[in-house]
């Protein structure tokens, strides 16, 4: 055999290793790209996951804040459709620029927000329902100063009821279908009978109910004296039914944000209005009793009420709390019993 026939099988075997380790090279390096390739898209994964995470997180955030400018609203309307009597509240409710400048506030931190790529459709559904809120409840304001009950019934149920109604529906399905990407359960969203913590809307609204009711009972003496018929009795009603005001206020929740001014501006002067109702009391008895000095006294406790609870009515003015305004300038000016006027002089 010659040398090269001896060479040859060694040669074929060293060929065929070299073949061997450049195949398992090639597929070692397949391997591997592939490896990396597949870490890149889970890296990439878990960096989207976290930035969807982290937006919804932001999302439900101003939601909520959403939810608790909103839910005071549905909160009076639903009150109003119960009784419509409270119409009036209701409009004195919304009557405040407020609300309108807070939703306004949380479009533009939901503008500021870093959208995935993922959800910028589900961003421009949410930005389109939350924005659409702020038109409505600045349109609901001019409202403010209608006084005919048909007028503003059909703005407040009819207009912004429907539309107040439409802006939920599409809120409530934008974070639905948004929070649905991670399978998760939606924020809350403006609902029927739902609460909320308080705020000055359902301030207003229980202050002006509050007012209203003390109106009501009042409103046989009130008549009275604009027709000058009132009786000696008249002023002691009014008297009692202002310290029964002042009681009503008082059990009236203040919003959080707006105590110190509320007990500043409104509930630290109501003594003054108990002061005013208890020299009413007092004139009755005078002049029941055919006390002139009594009557006198009460006479001139009556005059000087009447000028101090002047910041308290502003007060409630500055608010748009009508109801309450009207109410305390009729009572507490109920001051000149002038039909009594012999009594004072004897």
């Amino acid at each position: 055999m010659s040398v090269l026939d001896r060479k040859w099988p060694r040669i074929v075997f060293a060929v065929v290793v070299a073949l061997g380790l450049v195949a398992v090279t090639c597929v070692d390096v397949a391997v591997a790209q592939q490896r990396r390739e597949h870490d890149r898209k889970v890296a990439a994964a878990r960096a989207l996951h976290r930035a969807e995470t982290r937006y919804l997180n932001d999302v439900r955030a101003i939601a909520g804040k959403a939810y608790n400018v909103l839910q005071p609203y549905q909160q009076v309307l639903d009150a109003m459709y119960a009784d419509p009597t409270m119409i009036y509240a209701a409009r004195d409710a919304f009557a405040g620029p407020a609300p309108a400048k807070q939703v306004a506030a949380l479009v533009a931190r939901l503008d500021a927000l870093s959208v995935p790529t993922t959800m910028r459709a589900h961003h421009a559904k949410l930005r389109a329902a939350l924005n659409s809120y702020v038109g409505h409840l600045t349109s609901i304001r001019r409202q403010a100063h209608v006084t005919n009950y048909r007028s503003l019934y059909d703005a407040m149920d009819t207009d912004f009821g429907g539309e107040f109604s439409g802006d939920n529906i599409s809120w409530q399905l934008a974070l639905e279908e948004t929070f649905a990407v991670h399978l998760d359960g939606p924020p809350k969203t403006p609902y029927f009978d739902a609460s909320a913590p308080i705020t000055l809307v359902t301030w207003v609204f229980r202050a002006d109910r509050a007012c209203d009711k003390t109106f009501d009972e009042a409103e046989p003496a009130l008549r009275r004296f604009e027709k000058s018929t009132e009786t000696p009795a008249d002023f002691g009603l009014i008297g009692r039914l202002l310290q029964s005001f002042t009681t009503l206020m008082r059990r009236v929740p203040l919003p959080a944000d707006q105590q110190a001014a509320l007990r500043r501006d409104i509930v630290r002067r109501l003594p003054v209005v108990d002061a005013s109702g208890r020299a009413m009391v007092a004139f009755t008895r005078g002049l029941e009793a055919h006390n002139s000095d009594a009557v006198r006294s009460a006479y001139q406790k009556i005059l000087a009420s009447g000028d101090a609870v002047k910041p308290l009515v502003a007060a409630f003015q500055s608010r748009h709390v009508v109801i309450c305004r009207n109410l305390l300038a009729d009572l507490v000016q109920i001051d000149e019993p002038t039909k009594h006027s012999a009594t004072l002089s004897t």
